[in-house]
């Protein structure tokens, strides 16, 4: 991940082959279907990439890496409830 940080491109190729089946597996256990699996599995890594700097290196990587993908499966999960919620209100409010 340091070298990641310092602007090493491959040193991200090296991750992802690393954990992308890992983080996909985990995804796929909790997500509803292809697309929102498929979605999710892309925001895990766009989060890594905006999180890089953030990232402390006295601590362990994977379990940093899952704490962004479980972030993004409860982000997932609120949006689609507040989603429900705004059609029940539009709903109530056209009866």
């Amino acid at each position: 991940m340091q070298a990641y940080i310092e602007g090493d491109a491959l040193a991200f190729e090296e991750l992802y082959s690393r954990h992308s089946a890992r983080i996909y597996a985990y995804l796929k256990q909790r997500l509803g279907n292809q697309a929102q699996l498929n979605d999710s599995f892309q925001e895990v890594f766009l989060h890594l990439h905006r999180s890089r700097a953030r990232y402390d290196a006295t601590l362990p990587f994977l379990p940093w890496l899952f704490t962004i993908t479980r972030n993004v499966v409860v982000d997932h999960w609120r949006r689609l409830a507040r989603n429900r919620e705004e059609i029940l209100t539009e709903t109530d409010s056209v009866l």
